[in-house]
């Protein structure tokens, strides 16, 4: 996320805190993380769809493993990695409506409101996500090698990864003084 552009509206620079830049820094590396595992998904998730047709259609491939579940926990991942790496960017789909008639001050607070709003139901869903993972860890999809807590964890990641995205935001928001 550029500090430059928070919700589309240039703001003038000001100096960032140490502490500010190593943190948006650390997160810059997960986030590139986190689109190196959505690339690495995605081609793992063609080649598996494309063998499935040549498995089904042309000849035997996969040996009556079920290659469907694999797809299921890839697309897990890119729903819940997709969206950390579309909040932080800020080109996650939204309803601004009422932006147009709203003063920036007033858009500020709205916007610094759902921000803690969503920080408190991803903190919800990260905590029970984390006690879910230790009970599906001894769940297998059956026909497969994998716990239930795979899926699990590519949940639990991809939202934690938005709840630092969301608190990078809010502290950008807070050091530049206007909150858009």
């Amino acid at each position: 996320m550029s500090p430059a552009d928070l919700n589309g509206e240039a703001q003038p620079a000001s100096p960032q805190s140490p502490a500010l830049r190593l943190f948006s820094a650390a997160l810059g590396a997960l986030d590139w993380l986190a689109r190196a595992a959505i690339g690495l998904i995605l081609a793992a998730l063609f080649f598996i769809v494309c063998s499935q047709f040549l498995d089904r259609y042309v000849r035997p491939l996969w040996g009556g493993i079920p290659a469907d579940e694999y797809v299921k926990v890839g697309l897990i991942w890119l729903t819940f990695l997709g969206f950390a790496v579309a909040i932080r960017s800020g080109s996650a789909v939204r309803v601004d409506i009422i932006d147009n008639v709203l003063s920036a001050q007033a858009r500020g607070w709205i916007y610094g409101c759902f921000d803690i709003v969503i920080l408190g139901v991803l903190g919800v869903v990260v905590w029970k996500g984390m006690r879910l993972y230790g009970i599906a860890s001894g769940q297998l999809i059956l026909g497969t090698d994998m716990t239930v807590a795979v899926p699990v964890l590519g949940m639990v990641l991809g939202l934690g990864l938005t709840f630092l995205a969301i608190i990078e935001r809010m502290f950008l928001r807070f050091a530049h003084r206007r909150v858009t």
